[in-house]
């Protein structure tokens, strides 16, 4: 894999994706990793997270990072 200048990461034989779509396909396997442990009743709860995000990030970085949460259709927990 490499990276271009638009920060678009390249694999070969895959569509070019964006970080933040790397980032989306990330949280969506996790919730479904997570989702096959849990009981049915308890499966709601997957869908909410708490991120860490670090605090050397920008807030573009920190922005997209949330927002890839939100594409996974994750619920922030207030």
């Amino acid at each position: 894999s490499k990276t271009d200048p638009r920060g678009t990461i390249l694999i070969s034989g895959q569509p070019d994706l964006t970080p933040e779509e790397i980032m989306t396909i990330m949280f969506k396997n996790l919730r479904q990793n997570v989702n096959k442990q849990l009981q049915p009743d308890e499966k709601r709860r997957a869908m909410e997270y708490i991120i860490a995000v670090p605090p050397f990030f920008s807030s573009e970085q920190r922005f997209l990072l949330l927002h890839a949460a939100h594409l996974a259709n994750l619920t922030k927990v207030s």
